[in-house]
Parts: C-alpha cells; structure tokens; sequence
C-alpha cells in the first residue's frame, strides 16, 4: 500500500478516535451532571443538541494545531501545550456560541467543566500513546521509507543526507540512480559491491550505492523495494522526468522533486498547482492560509461591533464634556497607512486641542521616542479630561469603525503616519504587510518600554512572523487586562 495512503488512513482513524473521545467526555459530563441533580429523573436529550458543533469545533481545532501530522510530535511537552490550546479555545468557542444563541441553548457549567476536563486528559493519553507509537516505528528499519534518489551529484548527496538525518521522515537511502549530464559527487568506493563514497574535498565518506542509471528505472525498481522516488538532478530533461513518473504511478510510489530555492527571508515557500502540470512556487512572507484569515475576519467584525456599542456608551458621556472644555469635533480623523501601502482615514475621540498639529512642530525636540515616532509623557496639548481616556485607551473606540470597514484590524501591527513612513528603510517597509491594528505586540509593551523605533519594527516584524488565531487570542486578553488597569499615554 502507497505511504501516502497509508498515512491518510492513519489520519481518518486518528480522526475517528478523537471524535469518539468527545462523544464520550461530553456523556461523562452529562452523567456527572446527573449525579449532582439525582432528583431527576431521565436523560434529557436537549443536552445533546452542541455535540456535533463540538465534534466539528474540536476536530477543526486539532487540525490546525498540526496534531494530525507526525512532524508534531517531536516532544510531549509540546504536544500537552497544543492539547491544552485547543481546549482553551475550543471552551471559548462553544461557551461564546452558547451564549449568543440564548438562555434556552445554555448547558450546565458542571457538564462543561467535567468535559473540557475529561477530554484534555483523554487527549493527552491517546496523543502520548500516538508519539510512543511513532518513535516505535521511526526506530525499527523495516518500518522505515526507502527512498530511491536519482542522482549522483552534490545536491542528490545533501539531499540523501536530510532524509536520512530527519527524524521525522523516517527514511532509508536504498540508493542513488545516475542522470546524465550530471557532475557526479560520488565514486564507486572500488569495494565491487556498487557502493559509493563521498570525494569532495579530499575525504571520503560512505553514502549508498549506485543502482544504476535512471534509463534504467524500470528495472531499478522491479529489483528494490522502494517506497518513494525522489529527483534531483536538474540535468533530467522532461522525457526522462515523465518515463520516472509513469513508472512511480504504474506502481502507486510517491514521486518528489527536489527544488533549491534561496533561504526563506522570515516567510515560507509554497506550492501551487497552475494548469497541465506547472506548478507555481511562491514564497509568502506573510501568512496567507485562506480558513485562519476568513476566521482572524470573523473575529474582527463581531469585536467591531461591540467595541462600536462601548464606544457609543462613551460617546453620550465624554461629547458634552469635550465640548464644554474644547470646541470643536468630537473625533479626530487622520491619514494613516494600512497594509501595503494603503491610505486610510483613522478614526479617534479627540482628546487635544484642534490646533495640536500645529503645536507639534516646537515640541518634537522633546520627543520621548527614538526615531520616526513622536510620543511625549504630559504632552501639553491633550485636553483636561482627555488623559483618563488615553491612560484607559478609549480614545481608540472609534478605530473599531475601521476595523469593520476592513481598514485595520482588531490585533495588528501599529498604523504608520505618511510622515513616517516616507523616511522609512528597505526592511522598515515589512510592518505593513499586514492589516494594521488596534493592539499589538508594540501596543502591549507599553509607551515607556518601548523608546526606540527599531524595537517597534522588531515587534511587528515578529508578529507578523509568528501570526496565529491563538496569538491573537493572547494579545486581545492581555489588552483587555491592560485597559482595565490603565497605563497609556
């Protein structure tokens, strides 16, 4: 049976195991539920009505914290910590949906407690059970993939090498097929065995042996066992690549390509089918997975719309005060840069006086920042009453407008002034491949932790580089609780 099928087979049944751990913490929950109420009488199936939202909900959640691919369990500690995210999210998610959907959809916090609790500690023995399993079977030979390189060269021999030392491949070298037209990196090792050594630079080291010419796949592979063909000689014209592959389909083995692409500068390469066999491979500095951003979407238009509720709240009470203190607007409206190099008009309550940007150009001399951002501790031109409002961050309710224009988004990097970022180095241009936002890493460290204009790139650039729906999830408590406490300036 092909690797490849094997390996979704695995993944159906690691599927079906978890779907049954669910099903079965959530009756745990239930009974204990029971237990507690033993006055009633009956099974009240109407408790039942969120498990299929669970079992979708949780499954989702396993999945795109890569709990179903073998490369994630490299360790148990990380394999806890993914299990115990996926429960913290996965909690919110269902107490949240329940919630919105009303009283009536509302089940007993009892019954969720035992199950969140039950199924976290079924997880964690079933996936220690998967990695104790996996270790197992990385560490007996003939279990291990063998792996038919074609090529002799130096990049065929790194290539071998990489599988080999991989632990998560799983692989077995069983030899190399020589490409014509190639500058070959391995020697016959004159044992007559057919094996080769490595002669680079004077040393020799063994490396396999040569089991033929790719002319002659056909044979090389009636005679081996192999699991995988994998190209890496570019000197392989498309004749001799498709022959390989008609071979690889005829016998259902997988068939890789090697591609040397240049080192990934903090982005990804991916792969993409176009038409009749072209593939298109891109390199993604930013994170562009389709179902995580339609999500990080979702997230930021209901946030939109209850930050916009509190920010009418502050609306009615701060509008008669600004006015008696200062006239003029109660909002103040200014360009901003979003992502790629999009101009926005940002929304804030007004907390200075109208003539503040006037006012700026004497104060700059005093700026509390280290580069191309002004910040100033007691700036003299914020009006009695505004401080409170930027000490807790309320001025920056209305930005919530721009978030479900689609403008910014709830948790970001910092939106840039054209000013700025018209002095702006080659790599200062990075923080605006995202949607701005809000809050962010920058956001959270604090004015007065933050002084330097090369530390809030830095801060951006690795948000951007580590971007998840649980990183965001983090940011967004830990501004909830810096609002509460105060501390802007």
């Amino acid at each position: 049976m092909a690797i490849s099928v094997r390996r979704a087979m695995a993944r159906e049944l690691l599927m079906a195991v978890d779907a049954l751990i669910l099903s079965t913490s959530y009756l745990v929950g239930y009974s204990v539920y029971l237990w507690f109420h033993r006055e009633r009488f009956g099974i009240d199936f109407s408790a039942f009505h969120a498990l299929p939202f669970v079992i979708i909900a949780w499954l989702f959640l396993l999945h795109r914290m890569q709990l179903y691919r073998s490369a994630s369990y490299d360790s148990s500690a990380n394999v806890v910590a993914a299990l115990v995210k996926v429960q913290v999210m996965g909690g919110l998610i269902l107490f949240s949906t329940l919630y919105l959907l009303g009283r009536e959809a509302l089940l007993p916090r009892i019954m969720m407690s035992t199950f969140l609790l039950a199924s976290l500690g079924a997880f964690i023995a079933e996936k220690i059970a998967v990695k104790w399993w996996l270790d197992r079977e990385r560490s007996e030979s003939d279990q291990r993939r063998k792996i038919l390189v074609i090529g002799t060269d130096e990049r065929a021999l790194d290539c071998a090498a990489k599988l080999r030392d991989s632990p998560f491949w799983n692989t077995e070298i069983v030899g190399f097929a020589a490409a014509g037209g190639e500058r070959p990196a391995l020697a016959l090792s004159g044992t007559g065995t057919g094996g080769f050594s490595r002669t680079t630079g004077g040393n020799s080291s063994a490396a396999g042996p040569i089991l033929g010419s790719v002319s002659a796949i056909h044979d090389i592979l009636e005679k081996f066992v192999v699991d995988e063909v994998v190209l890496s000689a570019w000197s392989c014209d498309e004749t001799t690549v498709n022959r390989v592959l008609s071979e690889c389909a005829e016998r259902g083995l997988a068939f890789r390509t090697l591609v040397a692409m240049p080192g990934a500068f903090g982005g990804s390469f991916t792969g993409r089918e176009l038409h009749d066999g072209s593939y298109m491979i891109s390199f993604e500095p930013i994170p562009l997975g389709r179902v995580p951003l339609t999500i990080k979407r979702l997230v930021d238009i209901g946030v939109a719309c209850a930050g916009l509720a509190a920010c009418g709240v502050v609306y009615v009470c701060y509008a008669p005060w600004l006015r008696r203190q200062s006239p003029g607007p109660v909002f103040f409206r200014q360009t901003r840069i979003g992502q790629n190099g999009r101009r926005f008009v940002c929304h804030k309550f007004r907390t200075m006086y109208p003539d503040a940007e006037e006012q700026l150009t004497p104060l700059k001399e005093r700026n509390q920042m280290r580069g191309k951002i002004f910040k100033l501790r007691d700036d003299p031109r914020v009006v009695p009453g505004g401080e409170w409002l930027r000490r807790h961050y309320l001025d920056e309710l209305p930005q919530f407008w721009n978030v479900l224009k689609g403008d910014m988004s709830v948790v970001g990097t910092r939106p840039p002034l054209p000013s700025e970022v018209a002095d702006y180095a080659a790599g200062d241009c990075r923080r605006l491949s995202m949607r701005p936002g809000i809050t962010g890493l920058w956001q959270l460290e604090g004015n007065a932790a933050v002084a330097d204009f090369g530390e809030v790139v830095k801060l951006d650039c690795r948000y951007i580089d580590n971007w998840s729906l649980w990183l965001d999830f983090v940011i967004m408590m830990r501004t909830a609780a810096k609002v509460f406490h105060g501390g802007g300036w």
